[in-house]
């Protein structure tokens, strides 16, 4: 299986879910990040190294992904890239337990984004899950 990681922040729930998948066999990932060497530099890295490739965010990977490689499912946070990049997609919503999928007045963006990459959200659907976890207000 092949996983894009189209990281905004690529914080604790995200890396997390990242190590997990990287040390499965028969999976690969690829981390699209803004500065794969400012990630390199903390201290995770050293303690829980990833065999991931960390690619550095260009325009371009906005439309196509990652060239030549063919993700099977593409995992968000909170920014989504403006095509579909993999034919399945997971929103891991975190800190926001009480938004997520339900808030879309004020997530407009976020929404509108998803509706023309994976579909509605607000509507089942076999190619996307939105993973919201988080204190409830």
């Amino acid at each position: 299986m092949n996983v894009l990681v189209w990281a905004t922040t690529f914080g604790a729930d995200l890396w997390s879910y990242t190590k997990f998948l990287d040390d499965c066999s028969g999976v690969t990932v690829k981390v699209v990040m803004d500065d794969p060497d400012r990630f390199r530099s903390q201290g995770v890295h050293d303690l829980y190294p990833l065999d991931a490739e960390l690619v550095e965010r260009r325009f371009w990977h906005y439309v196509l992904g990652v060239p030549g490689f063919d993700a099977d499912v593409t995992i968000m946070d909170n920014r989504t890239p403006f095509l579909r990049t993999a034919p399945k997609a997971l929103m891991l919503w975190h800190g926001f337990g009480w938004k997520g999928p339900d808030s879309e007045d004020e997530l407009w963006w976020l929404h509108r984004s998803l509706r023309r990459t994976w579909g509605d959200v607000r509507e089942p659907n076999p190619d996307f899950i939105w993973q919201c976890f988080g204190p409830w207000d």
